[in-house]
């Protein structure tokens, strides 16, 4: 199911540069507008397969909860969305796809400064191997 929505957000990624391409005039945000929509049109559309009930979940949280969650999705999706789609509108997409590999880098980085876990060995070669990496993709 994870390689299924790798790949979804990889021909997302591609299709947007595409239609940009044929619309280079169109606004970052009335793309993040329409990506954001689809999204949420697909989540609803695969509700019964995945057996979710986002109404009736979303219902049964704290007020406080609510808040977060509406704060941490709109930043996590929208605003996201933006910085990545105004890349993508004037960036080379492979090399962006290749930068978006630092999502599981800041995630542990971040879990290892929050106390959730304790860095490893083979994490801290991890590390080194995606810096070095790294490295290479902005030398050339």
């Amino acid at each position: 199911m994870a390689l299924f929505g790798i790949i979804l957000d990889g021909l997302g990624n591609v299709t947007t540069r595409y239609a940009l391409n044929i619309n280079p005039n169109e606004s970052v945000m009335n793309v993040c507008a329409m990506r954001a929509l689809g999204a949420f049109l697909g989540f609803l559309l695969f509700q019964p397969i995945l057996k979710t009930r986002l109404v009736d979940s979303f219902q049964k949280l704290s007020r406080r909860k609510k808040i977060t969650v509406l704060i941490a999705s709109s930043l996590g999706t929208y605003v996201s969305l933006t910085f990545w789609i105004s890349a993508v509108k004037i960036g080379n997409l492979t090399s962006l796809i290749a930068l978006s590999g630092t999502t599981p880098l800041l995630a542990g980085m971040f879990e290892i400064a929050m106390g959730k876990t304790k860095a490893t060995r083979y994490l801290a070669y991890a590390f080194g191997l995606f810096a070095i990496g790294f490295y290479f993709l902005i030398k050339n």
